[in-house]
């Protein structure tokens, strides 16, 4: 073999190595998102909020590449300390699409988003006293500068919003 055949068979011996690990990641991904996902919301959006942020039912992903279908049961958001009830948000069931190959040009598009048997109970103690006052969105936390959006279309695009 000469030296041009030996560093073309490396080359692409790398971009077919570097393809067949990014295939596996994709694949691990789509089979295990489920319990990753739930585990992340439960861990770290509780951590976030300084609140318990639970999927206590199901958590199903339909994946997709026009859309992306997600079914989640039973989501909870317990309320702060000094207030009598137990949960601030409670959800029977959320249902939504999404595009997830949007994700990749930087942007979030759902398709349909229907919310079940929804309970928000938003309450109020005193001016600068409220259930819905979270300590990490507290002034001192929040950086002093708050990035805009350069435009309408760097919101997420909901194409439908139901509440049951």
């Amino acid at each position: 073999m000469t030296l041009q055949g030996i560093r073309s068979h490396k080359i692409l011996s790398s971009i077919g190595a570097s393809l067949f690990i990014l295939i596996l990641a994709l694949v691990l991904v789509v089979i295990f998102a489920e319990p990753i996902i739930k585990s992340l919301t439960n861990h770290k959006g509780s951590e976030k909020l300084e609140r318990q942020l639970a999927i206590d039912g199901d958590l199903n992903i339909r994946w997709g590449w026009a859309y992306t279908q997600v079914h989640v049961g039973k989501i909870r958001l317990s309320n702060a300390k000094e207030y009598a009830e137990t949960n601030m948000l409670t959800i029977d069931k959320l249902d939504f699409t999404f595009k997830p190959l949007k994700i990749f040009q930087g942007a979030l598009e759902f398709g349909d988003i229907a919310i079940y048997k929804l309970n928000l109970i938003l309450d109020k103690k005193s001016s600068t006293d409220a259930n819905w006052n979270f300590p990490a969105f507290s002034k001192e936390k929040v950086a002093s500068k708050t990035l805009l959006a350069d435009s309408r279309h760097d919101f997420p695009i909901f194409k439908k919003l139901e509440l049951i």
